[in-house]
């Protein structure tokens, strides 16, 4: 992974075996979660268990702009999740997350750069 102040990315190789999804619902008295069966079951279909999968290993490519508001930390660790969500096979909604933290930005007056947004009239 290599990056700056403002983006990072790189390429994420992450190889694992019997990876499984558990869904959890925190309990009505806040005391602990229970485990949601279908949602689980649903989560785990959509999953790829394992990296290298019939010999080819996935590789996932890391591209993300940072929100200055936020502190580096939360770069790195948005773009190795990123990275992981891509390897397991849940990058289905990697564009529904991006639109998301393009929202947020505009919401907060920042194209990601440190710098405000000039609004043309």
């Amino acid at each position: 992974m290599s990056g700056d102040n403002y983006k990072a990315g790189g390429d994420l190789i992450m190889l694992y075996d019997g990876l499984k999804v558990s869904t959890l619902k925190m309990e009505d008295d806040n005391k602990g979660y229970k485990r949601k069966g279908l949602v689980s079951l649903l989560a785990n279909a959509i999953v790829k268990n394992k990296n290298p999968s019939g010999g080819e290993t996935r590789t996932a490519k890391m591209n993300n702009d940072r929100n200055t508001n936020r502190s580096f930390f939360n770069l790195l660790w948005k773009s190795i999740f990123t990275g992981v969500k891509e390897t397991a096979g849940m990058d289905i909604m990697g564009k529904k997350d991006q639109q998301q933290d393009k929202k947020d930005r505009a919401k907060e007056g920042s194209d990601g750069s440190g710098k405000k947004k000039d609004k043309k009239n």
